[in-house]
């Protein structure tokens, strides 16, 4: 992305997108449309922040992490135990420390996002808080 270039149009085939097994009303494609270009930006705006760090030369020694807190609206998602309602994003970035393009799909709680982020800053906050880090599994 280039910076103070326009924010992209949404592709074609997100116009239509809906999860799997959910009931096709007027009022639920709207909903996913609306998600679809809330993707779009959000995508924009996420990489005008990684051009920045570019720019000032932090790429190498800066963890990125972009995280979301609940699981997609809707029914069956966020308020239900279904895959829907109960899966976050969790993606990271660490040129150099994190291998590109790696993929960890094993169940994770949120609840060790603050014993993973110290132990990614050489901190121990084990006995101090809830929650396992899963950083060295993400080295992995």
């Amino acid at each position: 992305n280039q910076v103070g270039t326009r924010i992209p149009a949404m592709p074609d085939s997100w116009t239509s997108w809906m999860p799997s097994g959910m009931p096709r009303t007027p009022a639920l494609e709207l909903a996913f449309r609306r998600f679809a270009a809330a993707v779009v930006h959000l995508d924009y705006g996420f990489g005008r922040l990684l051009d920045g760090l570019d720019s000032l030369g932090l790429r190498d020694n800066t963890l990125v992490v972009f995280t979301t807190d609940h699981g997609m609206s809707g029914p069956r998602g966020k308020g239900c135990l279904y895959g829907l309602g109960t899966e976050i994003a969790l993606m990271m970035r660490w040129p150099g420390v994190l291998k590109a393009g790696s993929v960890d799909n094993a169940p994770r709680s949120n609840i060790g996002f603050r014993a993973t982020f110290a132990a990614a800053a050489g901190v121990s906050l084990q006995g101090l808080c809830q929650g396992e880090s899963f950083w060295d599994s993400v080295l992995s």
